[in-house]
């Protein structure tokens, strides 16, 4: 189920491995935390070993043959316990983001804002970063500008409508039937839909501003098939 939370993010995250490590539970959990915070893991005792995911077992070997190469490995790479652990607090943040962000921010105001539509592909490494642009971007848009923001969920969008401090998303469907002219349509983690429905976006907004943003490698979706594509 967590990777239906995919484009959510928080100062704590607490991942219980008493049932096993899943790596890529463990990749989207990290992915969950913000810069500055933590991801808590809540081991069992020293020496016990986990259960071993059954989707690691390739026929015709049994669940024994997998071993606890894996479990080992997490437990070398963790530091050495040093007493009472800190407690976890909320950081501070700058709104203005970073320089590259800046960059970007800029050059999508400026194209947004200039008449005629236009395609953008945005390509960012895991994490925020990139729908915290899009939102920084989207808040200085003039307000009588139609203007959406789409993704596959809303909770996917929820960094980008933070941002954006306006009430911007708009469902896939809405959108894919047309409505009202949009200038502006922004689609973050668009590698996780499907090619077809981003061209089927396309073709429904034709003179619009158009915006892909995703992640290029990652467990937002098949990030490097969303490139060659």
């Amino acid at each position: 189920a967590a990777g239906r939370m995919l484009g959510a993010d928080f100062d704590a995250v607490v991942l219980d491995l008493h049932g096993g490590l899943d790596a890529d539970v463990l990749g989207v959990a990290a992915g969950f935390v913000r810069g500055g915070g933590a991801l808590l893991l809540r081991l069992p005792p020293a020496g016990a070993v986990p259960p071993v995911p059954e989707r690691l077992v390739i026929p015709p070997h049994p669940i024994s043959a997998v071993g606890r190469r894996a479990w080992a490995r997490l437990e070398r790479w963790l530091p050495a316990p040093t007493g009472e652990p800190a407690p976890v607090l909320p950081q501070l943040r700058s709104a203005l983001g970073t320089s590259e962000q800046t960059q970007l921010v800029d050059r999508l105001v400026t194209r947004w804002t200039t008449p005629g539509g236009s395609v953008s592909v945005v390509l960012a490494a895991r994490g925020p970063g990139k729908s915290a642009a899009l939102g920084l971007a989207l808040a200085r848009i003039p307000p009588g500008i139609p203007v959406a923001l789409t993704a596959g969920t809303a909770r996917a969008a929820e960094t980008a409508l933070r941002f954006s401090g306006r009430a911007l998303f708009r469902p896939l469907d809405a959108l894919l039937d047309g409505g009202e002219p949009l200038e502006l349509l922004v689609v973050d983690e668009a590698a996780r839909l499907p090619v077809a429905t981003l061209q089927a976006l396309v073709a429904a907004h034709p003179s619009a501003h158009l915006a892909f943003a995703t992640t290029s490698e990652g467990y937002e979706g098949t990030g490097r098939g969303f490139v060659l594509r």
